[in-house]
């Protein structure tokens, strides 16, 4: 969950598991696949269930039947490659890749369309 200015962000290099973002209420994950051009999947099932808040970058697309209901693949904008931009930039200052190769496939991302998924579920 994000705080005003402060966003936590996640780079994953490879990939996720099953329940990724998982009422995620803020913040930024950015998931590489490095490792998944075989065409093995980048993340597991019932990705970003309950999401409410935040954004989810995958590297490549992500099966629609493997998402949660309460997000939608959104395009990119400005904002959104500068902070790919950045993030992968210090991924690979770290961890010793090719930047123009991870940047080259593009990236989905993925938003919560609904800030109360579950709102109708409680008493006033």
């Amino acid at each position: 969950k994000e705080y005003g200015q402060k966003v936590p962000v996640i780079v994953i290099g490879g990939s996720a598991g099953d329940f990724l973002g998982e009422y995620m209420a803020g913040g930024i994950i950015i998931v590489l696949g490095l490792g998944c051009e075989d065409g093995s999947p980048i993340v597991g099932n019932y990705c970003c269930t309950g999401m409410h808040g935040g954004k989810i970058y995958i590297r490549g697309t992500a099966e629609p039947h493997k998402l949660g209901k309460e997000v939608e693949a959104a395009a990119l904008d400005g904002e959104d490659e500068h902070i790919l931009g950045k993030y992968v930039q210090k991924y690979v200052e770290n961890f010793g890749h090719n930047f123009e190769y991870i940047m080259s496939e593009g990236f989905t991302k993925l938003v919560s369309f609904n800030k109360r998924p579950y709102g109708n579920l409680y008493a006033y």
